[in-house]
């Protein structure tokens, strides 16, 4: 009887610690902060830089007299006015979002269509300005302000600046035609260089790390036709980064500083593209990160400098740690209705940027995740007041948690000392 009833407290007790570790676990790990809009319906962030500035696009809807624009390659924006006309137009315009203050900046004319790509330590921003791909100039921006340039005369009259390392270099795209390019000052485009092929046919790049190692893709073919490979452009040496088992396609989409490349592989012969995963190349190999779920596909969108990859499989956000893939819906409290659809960025302090979508679809909006006081599931933790960081190796537990803890360690330590009295009084 006695051992029946041992039995039962210890069942008790055991359901009370695992009650409280489960709540340790479900704890918020990560703040989430809804970046919003300039009053239109949608935002996307896509950068953050290790002072905790995003950068991104925010619709803008205005009503009243707005002006007509006309695509100009000669003109330093790439597009004139032509008119004005009255009624309701919607604009993207490129933001910076500064999270010690709080506040998104729109960079640029409010009635312009720009986005903003990247943002480096110092404050430096790249991006776009332009109505489709084929009818874009690249702009840089610091406090504010825009810039807009081409590229050198000749075969391109349109350009896309992607990313910009903290040295001030700059790559990016042109798709008319399809090159891609380089440029080693942050003032000027004039002196770039224009890759026409990186491995046989027109090229894209997407990132630069401080090293000046690029990274993007290339068709393999001299039509442009056919598989397209995941590329690395380090100095003069161009490498084919390859694909998955026996995939046709991959694409490399961010590099770190320890040059670990973060990117998506198909891994069967499959046509349309459609069978893919999240990746890291690293060293010659291909890491397969999986997905959320079976059956997904997903595809890595930024790494930061200790490896952490942040993406998506299938309708989620993910962040990627130690080899396991979290779903960052998971992670965090939501308003209802929402979830988070895409994370594009991450930075070494582990603040993670994206953005969330509606119920309907319908509507985005760009999201800041910051590691929640005294949390650890990205290895260290952070002073959200500072943005300083230091190493740590637990998770600080909840004060309730360490009480239900306590709470079972005492039950059993007493349960015990009563059971040595009373075998002693028998």
């Amino acid at each position: 009887m006695g051992s029946r009833r041992f039995k039962t407290v210890l069942f008790v007790v055991f359901a009370v610690m695992a009650a409280g570790l489960q709540r340790a676990h479900a704890e918020i790990l990560y703040d989430y902060l809804d970046l919003g809009t300039f009053g239109g319906r949608s935002s996307r962030a896509y950068d953050i830089n290790n002072r905790g500035q995003v950068v991104g696009y925010a619709e803008r809807t205005m009503t009243g007299t707005v002006p007509v624009y006309e695509w100009d390659p000669a003109d330093p924006f790439g597009f004139r006015i032509t008119g004005y006309t009255q009624g309701t137009v919607t604009r993207t315009n490129a933001f910076v979002y500064d999270y010690r203050r709080g506040t998104m900046v729109s960079l640029g004319e409010p009635t312009e269509h720009s986005e903003a790509y990247a943002i480096n330590d110092s404050g430096q921003i790249v991006g776009s300005v332009g109505f489709s791909d084929d009818k874009k100039k690249a702009f840089v921006a610091k406090k504010g302000f825009i810039r807009s340039f081409s590229l050198p005369s000749g075969p391109i009259d349109s350009s896309v600046a992607k990313d910009i390392n903290n040295a001030g270099q700059i790559v990016g795209n042109s798709y008319s035609p399809g090159y891609a390019w380089f440029s080693t000052s942050y003032h000027s485009l004039e002196n770039a260089t224009v890759y026409q092929s990186l491995l046989g046919a027109a090229s894209h790049v997407n990132a630069i790390n401080s090293q000046g190692q690029i990274v993007g893709f290339s068709y393999l073919n001299s039509n442009s036709t056919g598989p397209v490979h995941a590329t690395l452009l380090s100095g003069q040496t161009v490498t084919d980064l390859r694909t998955l088992g026996v995939g046709r396609n991959s694409y490399a989409w961010d590099i770190n500083d320890l040059g670990q490349v973060a990117g998506t592989s198909e891994y069967q012969q499959s046509y349309p593209s459609s069978m893919q995963h999240a990746v890291i190349f690293s060293g010659g190999t291909i890491q397969d990160l999986g997905t959320l779920h079976p059956g997904e596909i997903s595809w890595a969108n930024a790494i930061n400098n200790l490896g952490e990859v942040v993406g998506q499989s299938g309708w989620a956000g993910f962040l990627y740690k130690n080899g396991q893939m979290y779903d960052l819906n998971q992670l965090t409290s939501l308003p209802a209705g929402w979830s988070l659809y895409s994370a594009t960025g991450i930075n070494d302090l582990g603040q993670i940027v994206g953005y969330a979508r509606d119920e309907s679809g319908a509507t985005e909006h760009a999201f800041l995740l910051t590691p929640h006081v005294g949390v650890n599931i990205t290895g260290y933790a952070i002073d959200v007041t500072t943005l300083q960081f230091s190493m740590a190796s637990t998770v600080t537990p909840e004060p309730g948690t360490l009480v239900l803890c306590l709470a079972g360690f005492g039950m059993v330590g007493l349960f015990g000392l009563r059971r040595v009295k009373r075998q002693h009084r028998d």
